[in-house]
């Protein structure tokens, strides 16, 4: 029995495929498996990184014979609230769900109104086996009624034919497989293939339960359809589905470009970023092995000939584009020769709206996109036949144009490039074109690094972001703690978030106690030995004796009953006072009278009075709050542009600070070290590059980053500039974020950073691809940012925090107010 689409309830057209098993399609006379490509970030590789993807699909339809579709679907979104938190670990707890509801609201309203949509691209090809054999009528009518009746489906196809079929497709997808990256289709791929022909306006209704084959029977093929009438009319086509009419037009490629590069005009890629509304296609080929392609270029060139020699004779001259086809004849008949085959192939475009107008004005821009140096066309009268041209295993129909061409044309659409980035569930980060970016907390870790970098410039939207990440994070759960220089994160405080602040004021009355950072005693003792050698400046190269002097001391601080900074002051005095010769070298008695001289100098000042506390509880910083904020403001931390690497240059009050921000991130550390391993916590540290421009700080954050996969924890590392964290630092990040760059050499690390091929060598191609990626990341509107997911995916992405008012409590620019009322 075959399967028809009606139209007004009268048959017009053969649908090709007869069954589906799997990702085998079965049609009348033939067996076409059906692939959905792998999303590549291409668009911002180096151009020689992408010869390798067109090459590589160059390669495929080289090794190729017989007919194949590329099919370019749009996706749609419908997110209900239950669909948006599926999966997502939102916090139970009551003083929470108010905030996560009002999330999810905005959430699901803003998808909506942005019209959200993912893209899906297939590559559907023609299995070298006979044709298949089916089963009866009665076994057909039999089949049909066990798939309505939701019994056990029995098989279309002969099991002879299947597993021929499935031979055969395993011997192609090896073949595939080892030059790109494709995954097999499901029977879920086929359903919205169809689906979305006919009803290609808005949102697809849910499918249908999971199943592995059907044979598309009339009845099977309405209740798949959910019985669309289609009215074709001269220009366009209105589809009635469930009293909703969605009208759609087609576009063909009535001729391509004389020349096309390998990269630069992927024709087809690049209908995602530049057009705003849903664009489908298909292209339709057919390759011939050079044997016969030979046969059909020389009969073509022997044509061309007879026509040239006619006109030189009637006329004098012949038209350019007779010369013009000719040569290419030749040049074709060439690359046959050396083993080259050809490929016929057809394009078909697909524009659709909820009214005539809408549609119209869609097309209208399509011709605009197109119409230089690719000849386009919307071809009256033949509406139904390009619908036709959709689905899977259709044959391209003869009255519409093809193309005879080398297949480096179609390789050069280049239909795997796509712009999805980020998590497949998750809260909504914001929007890559049109499709969702989403950030699933904690999941991550699951199979890899949760570490979070953001780098930009001032006013790029870093700090934005770091807050939105974090807020999202605790809206999960997380335990939350925020090294926090700008105190950019007293916006938390009208949020419905228990939180503990901890300001480090010069001469306030808050004291730290060195020692007791850590209830291991050998934590601890690691601890002060960083932090003494940081605030005595033990960390340069030359610095052996002082270094060897601070371990003695704190060792002996440690091995005793009272540890502070007054035992320290004691030891360090006693060192100075030992006669030279004995056990002590002159060298060391020296550096101990240098330290102890530093250390009270230290003592006398306000900054350094905050590091002679004597309470063990309250050095701890123990918190039972979900975020606790240490706001180091007041610090007169170093500023951006001083010594990259070690603080040389810097005022005594800038080193005191720096090693006090080290001693709060420890103190952060073993605060998050101290709460169950099962608890999803965070780590906010702004300003991340005072840390790792001393050693000491260096080692504390690597430490984060290679332990917070097995303790749950998810760091946000911020900082202006991409140079600040280095190969090993950028091999421990799940996520990484570039806003805004003004110098180019930073331009390049955020190349290094996003995890793009370098563009450092003095190749003239290379300077202008590293000239055009600087001018793109200087130009970025505030907000926009690159971004690499877990997946190593890279695209554009607009930040859009949810609910909107976060755009609002997050941005901490001074006199905000004041421009918001001047505008």
């Amino acid at each position: 029995m075959l399967s028809y689409i009606y139209l007004w309830g009268v048959q017009i057209i053969d649908f090709p495929a007869k069954g589906v098993k799997d990702n085998l399609i079965f049609t009348k006379n033939s067996v076409f498996a059906l692939y959905r490509f792998g999303s590549v970030s291409y668009w911002h590789l180096a151009d020689e990184a992408k010869k390798q993807y067109v090459y590589a699909f160059h390669n495929v339809l080289r090794n190729f014979s017989g007919r194949g579709q590329i099919i370019y679907l749009s996706e749609e979104l419908n997110v209900s609230a239950n669909e948006y938190v599926d999966g997502v670990p939102l916090s139970p707890a009551p003083e929470l769900r108010e905030e996560a509801r009002r999330h999810v609201d905005s959430a699901v309203n803003f998808l909506a109104y942005a019209r959200a949509q993912r893209r899906r691209s297939y590559l559907c090809l023609q299995l070298p086996v006979a044709q298949a054999e089916f089963y009866t009528l009665h076994d057909v009518r039999d089949q049909f009624l066990e798939w309505f009746t939701a019994l056990r489906k029995s098989a279309l196809v002969t099991q002879k034919s299947v597993q021929s079929a499935k031979v055969a497709e395993s011997e192609m997808y090896n073949a595939i497989s080892n030059e790109m990256e494709l995954t097999r289709a499901e029977l879920e791929d086929f359903e919205f293939i169809v689906r979305r022909v006919v009803e290609r306006y808005g949102p697809l209704p849910r499918n249908v339960p999971d199943r592995s084959e059907v044979s598309l029977s009339p009845g099977v093929l309405t209740a798949l359809t959910a019985g669309a009438f289609l009215d074709a009319k001269l220009r366009y086509l209105i589809s009635d589905v469930n009293d909703k009419k969605i009208y759609q037009t087609f576009i063909t490629f009535a001729d391509v470009p004389r020349y096309l590069p390998v990269v630069g005009r992927e024709w087809l890629a690049t209908i995602d970023r530049t057009c705003e509304f849903p664009v489908d296609a298909v292209v339709h080929f057919e390759v011939i092995r050079p044997e016969a392609a030979k046969k059909k270029v020389s009969a073509k060139k022997g044509m061309l000939k007879e026509q040239l020699e006619e006109h030189l004779a009637g006329q004098g001259e012949a038209p350019r584009a007779q010369e013009w086809a000719a040569t290419v004849a030749g040049d074709l008949e060439a690359k046959i020769d050396d083993g080259m085959p050809l490929i016929r192939f057809g394009v078909v475009l697909a524009v659709a709206g909820r009214d005539i107008r809408e549609m119209r004005s869609y097309t209208d821009v399509i011709f605009q996109k197109f119409g230089h140096g690719i000849k386009v066309c919307t071809p009256p009268g033949d509406m139904l036949k390009c619908l036709y041209m959709f689905f899977p295993g259709a044959e391209f129909h003869k009255s519409l144009p093809g193309i005879h061409a080398d297949p480096g044309y179609v390789a050069s659409s280049v239909p795997m490039a796509g712009t999805e980035v980020g998590d497949e569930k998750g809260l909504l980060l914001g929007f890559s074109n049109n499709s969702p970016v989403l950030f699933m907390p904690g999941l991550a870790m699951q199979k890899g690094s949760g570490a979070v970098a953001i780098t930009g410039t001032q006013g790029g939207g870093k700090s934005m972001l770091g807050k939105t990440i974090l807020h999202y994070c605790m809206l999960c759960g997380a335990i939350g703690f925020g090294v926090d220089p700008k105190d950019e994160l007293k916006a938390f405080k009208d949020l419905p978030f228990s939180m503990k602040k901890v300001d480090f004021s010069p001469g306030g009355s808050f004291r730290l106690n060195p020692f007791t950072f850590s209830p291991d005693p050998r934590r601890a003792e690691t601890i002060a030995k960083d932090f003494l050698g940081i605030l005595l400046e033990a960390h340069k190269d030359d610095m052996a004796a002082r270094r060897l002097i601070i371990s003695h001391a704190v060792q002996k601080v440690m091995s005793g009953d009272r540890r502070d900074m007054y035992v320290f002051l004691e030891c360090l005095d006693e060192m100075a006072g030992k006669i030279p010769g004995g056990s002590m070298e002159e060298e060391e008695i020296k550096e101990a009278r240098v330290c102890s001289r530093l250390a009270r100098l230290i003592e006398s000042s306000a900054l350094g009075q905050m590091i002679f506390g004597r309470d063990v509880s309250g050095s701890r910083l123990e918190t039972r709050e979900q975020l606790t904020i240490f706001n180091l403001k007041e610090l007169p931390l170093p500023k951006v542009n001083d010594t990259p690497t070690i603080y040389d240059h810097v005022t005594d009050s800038e080193k005191i600070a720096v090693a006090l921000l080290f001693l709060v991130a420890s103190a952060a550390r073993e605060a998050m070290f101290r709460v169950s391993i099962e608890a999803l916590k965070v780590l906010y540290l702004d300003e991340v590059y005072h840390l790792l421009r001393v050693p000491a700080g260096y080692r504390l954050v690597m430490d984060i980053l290679r332990m917070c996969r097995s303790l749950n924890i998810i760091p946000i590392l911020m900082t202006q500039n991409p140079s600040d964290l280095d190969e090993s630092i950028r091999n421990n990040l799940g996520y990484a974020f570039a806003f805004r760059m003004k110098a180019r050499d930073e331009a390049a690390n955020a190349r290094k950073l996003l995890g793009l091929p370098a563009l450092e060598n003095e190749a003239l191609e290379n300077e202008k691809e590293m000239d055009a990626f600087f001018e793109e990341m200087n130009s970025l509107p505030e907000g926009h940012c690159f971004m690499r997911d877990m997946k190593n995916r890279v695209a554009e992405v607009e930040i859009t925090p949810q609910p909107g008012y976060l755009l609002d409590i997050f941005d901490t620019r001074p006199g905000k107010g004041v421009f918001a009322e001047c505008v």
